[in-house]
C-alpha cells in the first residue's frame, strides 16, 4: 500500500472480521497495539511495517514517528 505516497509493506497484522462502515484503507484505530485500517470485508490490525527508505518498524514506531490518527487513508496506488 502507499502512505503520504510512499510504499509501505504490511509485515504484519491480524485479521478481524468486524463489519465497519468506512471505505477501505481508511484508518479507523491507532493504539500501542497497532494501527486498525478497514478492508473490502473486515479490518486488519497492522502490528509491523517497512516504509519505503525506513527500517522495518512496529506500528507503535511508526506512530509515533508520523502524524497518523483515524480518517486517514493507505491508498492502493502514488
Amino acid at each position: 500500500t502507499y502512505f503520504n505516497g510512499s510504499l509501505l509493506k504490511i509485515l504484519s497484522a491480524q485479521e478481524h472480521a468486524d463489519k465497519i462502515g468506512c471505505e477501505p484503507g481508511e484508518i479507523v484505530e491507532t493504539s500501542k497495539a497497532g494501527i486498525r485500517v478497514v478492508c473490502g470485508s473486515g479490518s486488519l490490525l497492522i502490528q509491523e511495517l517497512h516504509m519505503e527508505g525506513k527500517r522495518k518498524m512496529s506500528a507503535a514506531e511508526f506512530i509515533a514517528g508520523h502524524t497518523i490518527k483515524p480518517g486517514l487513508r493507505f491508498q492502493s496506488k502514488k
